[in-house]
């Protein structure tokens, strides 16, 4: 129902099986008064008819919602406003506030623009698309009436993040494995050394080796097997880290090393061969810089 400012009726609106949608304007009683608005398989509004089954105006719109020439609007809604692209929808173009040639559509989360095929705010769901103002890929077959994540689309990331984390998983597994097999090679005074380190790790360091925990956000940190430190002194040794992300399918790995509490004291990041900064943390774990 679309009223005036003094609380006038001036046109309502009501949707047929079909989803064919009325639009009825009581101040009048011609046969113009009544304006069936048809969709098309794809829920855009194509043709518009009166209460005697005269056409009133064709419509036909590009793959995107965008305008094409020498059509014409559908007078089927408040003026400036019109239930053309995905019309079925009762999602409502505005082509009379908005600057922007052919208008914009409020889908749902997100204020989408038919000219250029994108949402003008970033996905409110997080690795919900190509980028972050996409539309759908294929919009003959699919629409995004809610300007988030398609169902399908989080089921594949989700699906694709648990073959990440296995896969992550083994490749801890077999990393540990083989440095285990090199330290078998080393120097009788270097496995000494280590030997008493070990014996003196903490119970909850051994623990954290060779196994994934799964964090309270969803992420997901598979450690590697703990590395003793060569030389006795405050750092106990270093571990390698893997942290999945389900949600956005990124994973993020680094070092850390730690003291003979069992506190990170330094992470440094891994990213492939180049060289990162090394973040310190005292021994309450508070941040204290970087190198």
């Amino acid at each position: 129902m679309y009223q005036d400012n003094a609380g006038n009726v001036k046109q309502k609106y009501v949707t047929l099986p079909g989803d064919v949608i009325v639009t009825i304007k009581p101040d009048s009683t011609s046969a113009g008064a009544t304006t069936y608005s048809l969709p098309n398989i794809h829920g855009d509004i194509y043709l518009t008819v009166d209460a005697d089954g005269a056409v009133k105006s064709t419509h036909q719109t590009g793959p995107f919602g965008e305008q094409l020439p020498n059509q014409t609007s559908p007078q089927n809604t408040a003026d400036g406003t019109m239930w053309n692209y995905l019309g079925q929808h009762e999602k409502i173009t505005d082509t009379d506030t908005s600057p922007i040639e052919g208008g914009i559509i409020q889908m749902g989360a997100r204020v989408y623009i038919p000219t250029l095929g994108r949402f003008l705010q970033v996905d409110p769901v997080e690795g919900g698309g190509d980028n972050n103002y996409v539309y759908v890929n294929d919009p003959v077959n699919e629409d995004d009436l809610d300007g988030k994540i398609a169902p399908l689309i989080a089921f594949v990331a989700w699906q694709l993040g648990r073959i990440a984390v296995q896969q992550v998983v083994k490749y801890a597994v077999k990393q540990a494995a083989t440095q285990a097999v090199k330290q078998v090679g080393k120097k009788v005074v270097v496995q000494s050394t280590k030997k008493v380190a070990q014996k003196t790790i903490p119970k909850k360091v051994v623990q954290a080796q060779n196994y994934s925990r799964k964090l309270a956000d969803g992420r997901i940190n598979s450690y590697g097997k703990f590395r003793p430190a060569n030389k006795q002194g405050e750092m106990l040794g270093s571990r390698k880290v893997a942290q999945f992300n389900p949600r956005t399918g990124i994973t993020r790995k680094w070092y850390e090393t730690i003291d003979r509490s069992g506190t990170v004291r330094q992470v440094r990041p891994l990213k492939g061969n180049v060289k990162t900064k090394h973040y310190r943390f005292d021994r309450n774990g508070k941040y204290i810089g970087s190198w």
